[in-house]
């Protein structure tokens, strides 16, 4: 599998020719967990470069700011207007002006996302915006899908890429938690007593609540094999 299939992270080592450029696996983790917001800009030209008038002006309609470490994740309805089959999606996204990249930089986001295979439209744009990452010390998230769920708001985005050797980039599943949807959330009960079951045991039943998304964060000690729950997340 390559480390830029599907849903995947660029990493400093893909656009920056330094000896010193980071791979995947010298990335830091926390760079993946973050605070995020999700911008607006489904309205634009296929093919289109997005100023940094136009990010200014999505980043205000959301009623958000960009704080220092954030993610922000840009919708551009690129996926709901070309499908995958379509040989256009791989050549007629639009993406970020060199500008807007230098933006984002200057307002604080480390990571920003596209749902294209690219930050930015084909071409120039594309090597620029691929270079002003390297030379500003961030980088972008490149394949990603229903952000339209998350535009205007502000979440946890959960991305933790495949720690390949050396590797330019890392394919990643990529995942927003909600907190606001335990509002209309009604737990359901827990296996109980955790303890009974055996570390493997225990593991799989944890795996299938989060794979049902039941929004519980769980905390295993090695040392006494014990699991403790806490009732706060929402798994999108």
């Amino acid at each position: 599998m390559s480390d830029h299939a599907g849903t995947h992270v660029d990493v400093p080592k893909h656009f920056d020719p330094s000896p010193g450029a980071l791979s995947i696996d010298k990335m830091p983790i926390e760079d993946f967990y973050t605070e995020a917001i999700c911008l607006d800009l489904s309205y634009v030209e296929l093919k289109a470069t997005i100023s940094v008038k136009e990010m200014e002006d999505a980043l205000t309609a959301s009623g958000q700011e960009i704080k220092q470490g954030d993610t922000v994740l840009i919708y551009m309805a690129f996926n709901k207007r070309i499908p995958f089959d379509d040989p256009r999606w791989q050549h007629d996204f639009p993406g970020l002006s060199l500008e807007a990249v230098h933006w984002l930089a200057d307002k604080g986001s480390r990571i920003f996302g596209v749902e294209a295979i690219s930050p930015a439209p084909e071409g120039e744009p594309n090597f620029q915006a691929h270079n002003a990452c390297g030379k500003r010390g961030i980088t972008h998230i490149e394949g990603l899908d229903h952000l339209e769920k998350v535009v205007g708001q502000r979440f946890r985005f959960i991305g933790f890429p495949l720690r390949i050797r050396d590797g330019s980039g890392g394919p990643m599943r990529a995942v927003a938690l909600l907190e606001r949807a335990l509002q209309s959330y009604r737990p359901r009960p827990l296996p109980s007593p955790l303890q009974r079951y055996s570390r493997r045991t225990c593991f799989r039943r944890c795996c299938s609540i989060f794979d049902n998304g039941v929004p519980y964060r769980i905390s295993f000690n090695v040392n006494s094999s014990s699991f403790r729950i806490f009732r706060k997340y929402s798994v999108w």
